[in-house]
């Protein structure tokens, strides 16, 4: 029976076709109800080559389709199904001699779909007939004719091949039950070891959790040993700083018993500090206002004389101006005119000796007369023209001469009457004490930098307005050039702007920090630093009381020292009550602190002082000054 059931059941199987050395993956069997190729160990038939997917196709069993089996492409390098791409997820039926190849390109896995069935009635048959030969060649009462012998034999020929060729399909199967049995011994090895190596990492892992949490455990004792240990010490640190703190409170008391004792004695040694640094405020301002009324009166005095006097001399100078233009340009009319007249006095002796020669002829002649008189009409209409044409010669000549004196005194007032600093003409002119004169624009700025000349780098003591020279530059500016009108025109109006926003800018400032001052509390408010107060009873019989010596080492705190109660500042802005050891205001205080025996000739309470820097001869010296610069210009004009 069981060999029946195989006999009669149909074998599937793909023939590989394709040409190749390779023997192996001949015959692909179906077994079961799904066979799936690839290169996946997970496959039914498994073809290990990189051009094979892992899962490749998948051969289903269908027993209501004729067909009986279907092909699906599951892969992304393809199958071909009789030479044609299948499209991927779609089942197509597969028939009888179909080729199916796994992989586009090379014929490498070309296969031929193909079954086998061995029929049950053949078998039989040919059974039966070897069975009945060899009964009849046993019993010798049937007929023996020789015909009935060879198809015998020719039956037991056929029968033999037959069970040869089921014996080799059995050995052929039983192959390949070795060889599926091998590969599932070897994937149960294979999974074996795989088990085996996660049994051995959960394991370890395992272990390592409990050797973690051993020493978690451990970690968490010696924790608390340490909680425990810190507790104790800091019970202890605790005790220790209760001791120091009665310690040092007790320290603390004795410190402010001290610190109240010297601060009763501070006090009073401001108190007497604030007396004396009051008395000498008053001094230093009684002789600050004796000092600054005396310089201005003679300041003003000196500089009403010179102006008087430059005045005065401008006038003269420009009175000879005016006449030496005057009798030049009549000079020079005077000698064209001079000129012209001799020359035509010349032409017209030879024009009429000519004349005389010609009336001669003429009186021989009575026919030229009239040819004589039209002449002389002409002559006399040429000589008008002529002196038409001198006088206009003259007036061009008076004209090019008055040019020429003008460029010589725009080129001398180009030379003279510029500024140092700014190369342009004086505005504003301001005298030194070293009798340069400057911008008052431009030495204001220098001074915001340096408070020495920058001619001579004297030092800057006093400054003088001289308006002699702007009255004079005014005057001359006016008979020269447009250009040269515009140009100063346009440096004052600019100069002016720019005194304008700083003054501006300026008083922003000082608004500021008035208000940041008073924003600060009226704790600070007319109080001097106390560090900064000279020591007491010094330099009393040397001159400036409560000072001496410390006084001339450290001028700027001097200066700190009397500021105004209540300022705040350092002796910086406009402080009326500051005394500004260099400030053009002052400027023999600086040099009362540095060096008084040379300016006051004596110590302070011996007497009044000396004459002050900037005294007559220093004022003779700028006339002298000026005055040469006006010979100088003068002497550039011309004489008669």
């Amino acid at each position: 029976m069981e060999l029946n059931a195989i006999i009669n059941k149909p074998y599937y199987y793909l023939k590989r076709i394709s040409l190749s050395e390779d023997k192996k993956y001949f015959i692909i069997p179906f077994k079961g109800e799904e066979v799936s190729v690839g290169r996946s160990l997970e496959s039914s038939f498994v073809l290990p080559d990189v051009s094979i997917s892992r899962q490749h196709a998948v051969f289903k069993k269908v027993n209501s389709h004729p067909a009986a089996w279907t092909v699906k492409n599951v892969s992304s390098s393809g199958t071909l199904l009789n030479g044609v791409i299948l499209p991927q997820g779609v089942d197509k039926p597969l028939h009888l001699n179909d080729t199916v190849q796994f992989g586009v390109g090379e014929n490498k896995f070309l296969y031929k779909f193909a079954v086998k069935i061995i029929s049950s009635n053949r078998a039989a048959s040919t059974a039966a007939s070897a069975t009945r030969a060899a009964t009849e060649t046993c019993n010798p009462n049937l007929a023996t004719n020789k015909a009935a012998e060879v198809s015998a034999s020719h039956s037991l020929v056929e029968a033999h091949d037959h069970l040869e060729l089921r014996l080799h399909d059995s050995r052929t199967a039983y192959d390949r039950l070795l060889k599926e049995k091998e590969e599932l011994a070897q994937s149960l090895q294979q999974q074996k070891l795989q088990l085996e190596k996660k049994y051995q990492d959960e394991r370890d892992e395992l272990q390592r959790q409990v050797m973690e949490d051993k020493k978690k455990q451990e970690l968490q004792e010696t924790q608390e040993k340490l909680s425990l240990q810190l507790q104790q010490k800091v019970e202890q640190l605790e005790q220790r700083l209760a001791n120091e703190r009665a310690e040092l409170e007790a320290q603390m008391r004795i410190e402010q018993q001290k610190k109240e004792e010297l601060q009763s004695q501070q006090e009073m040694v401001c108190n007497k500090l604030l007396e004396e640094k009051r008395a000498l405020q008053e001094a230093l301002e009684q002789e600050r206002v004796r000092l600054q009324a005396q310089m201005q009166e003679q300041v003003t005095e000196k500089v009403q004389l010179v102006e008087q006097q430059l005045q005065e001399q401008l006038k003269q100078v420009q009175s000879r101006l005016q006449q030496q233009e005057d009798v030049a340009s009549s000079l020079s009319r005077e000698l064209e005119k001079k000129a012209e007249a001799e020359q035509r006095l010349q032409t017209l002796e030879e024009e009429k000796t000519k004349l005389e020669q010609e009336l001669e002829k003429a009186k021989q002649d009575g026919q030229q007369i009239s040819t004589l008189q039209s002449a002389l009409e002409q002559m006399d209409q040429d000589k008008a023209t002529l002196q038409q044409e001198m006088e206009m010669m003259e007036f061009a000549v008076s004209a090019e001469a008055k040019k020429a004196v003008l460029d010589t005194v725009e080129q001398a007032m180009d030379s003279e009457m510029q500024c140092p600093i700014c190369n342009e003409l004086f505005i504003k002119a301001i005298l030194l004490n070293c009798s340069h004169t400057f911008c008052e624009y431009c030495i204001n700025s220098w001074k915001k930098n340096k408070r020495d000349c920058p001619a001579c780098r004297a030092a800057i003591t006093s400054e003088t307005r001289s308006l002699a020279i702007d009255n004079f530059i005014d005057k001359i500016v006016n008979s020269l050039s447009e250009d040269m009108k515009i140009n100063r025109l346009k440096t004052i109006k600019d100069r002016e702007d720019e005194i304008v926003k700083a003054a501006a800018a300026e008083a922003a400032a000082k608004a500021a920090k008035e208000a940041a001052r008073s924003a600060r509390g009226r704790g600070r408010r007319g109080h001097a630093r106390h560090r900064e107060v000279p020591p007491i009873g010094r330099g009393r019989a040397r001159g400036l009381p409560g000072t001496g010596d410390w006084g001339r080492r450290n001028p700027e705190r001097i200066r700190v020292q009397v500021g105004a109660e209540g300022s705040g500042s350092e002796g910086t802005g406009s402080d009326r009550s500051v005394v500004m050891i260099s400030a053009p205001i002052n400027p023999t205080f600086g040099h009362f602190l540095d060096n008084r025996s040379a300016h006051f000739g004596r110590p302070y309470n011996e007497g009044p002082p000396q004459p002050l820097p900037g005294s007559s001869s220093q004022y003779s010296a700028e006339l002298r000054a000026q005055q040469s610069l006006l010979q100088s210009l003068l002497s550039l004009m011309p004489r008669r």
